[in-house]
């Protein structure tokens, strides 16, 4: 599986291609259940399947005096990417040339550069509650997700509020 470089990642060979795009901090199981997705669907349409890799959270680019903490450094999401089965791994470097783009300018430009048919993303956050699992940290339960070898906490568990 190659790892397209940024500068050589627009003009990736080949196609068609189904693709979904992050910064897939982590490769925790929302992003998996979104990987899993998007190489169902390029086995479908005889494509290759594509993770488009931000090195860099975007917002980094609009606060560039603010430090941005990730839980795995781009190495290791690499390595966890490569673990679940995408064709390939585009890494994309978010800066003025794509920041100026529309979103339609964007998907259009992928298109016609690495024959895009597909784009998948999804909502994470009802990902991860989907995918949650309950824990029970000091003495409160909460519903979280593995990462990195990490539980992370998405909130409390308690009786549902009366209406």
């Amino acid at each position: 599986m190659p790892i397209t470089e940024p500068s050589a990642s627009i003009e990736a060979p080949g196609g068609p291609t189904v693709a979904t795009i992050g910064t897939f901090d982590g490769v925790h199981l929302g992003h998996r259940a979104l990987l899993r997705q998007v190489r169902h669907e390029a086995e479908a349409r005889s494509a290759r399947s594509v993770a488009l890799v931000f090195r860099e959270q975007p917002r980094a680019f609009f606060n560039p005096g603010k430090k941005v903490s990730y839980l795995c450094d781009f190495e290791a999401r690499i390595a966890m990417l490569g673990e679940t089965g995408v064709d390939e791994i585009v890494e994309l470097e978010f800066g003025p040339t794509i920041q100026k783009l529309s979103s339609e300018e964007f998907v259009v430009g992928l298109r016609d550069r690495i024959g895009l048919e597909a784009l998948i993303v999804r909502a994470v956050f009802y990902d991860l509650v989907e995918l949650g699992e309950e824990a029970e940290i000091d003495g409160e339960t909460v519903l979280g997700v593995w990462s990195c070898g990490q539980f992370f906490s998405i909130g409390p568990i308690g009786p549902a509020e009366e209406v």
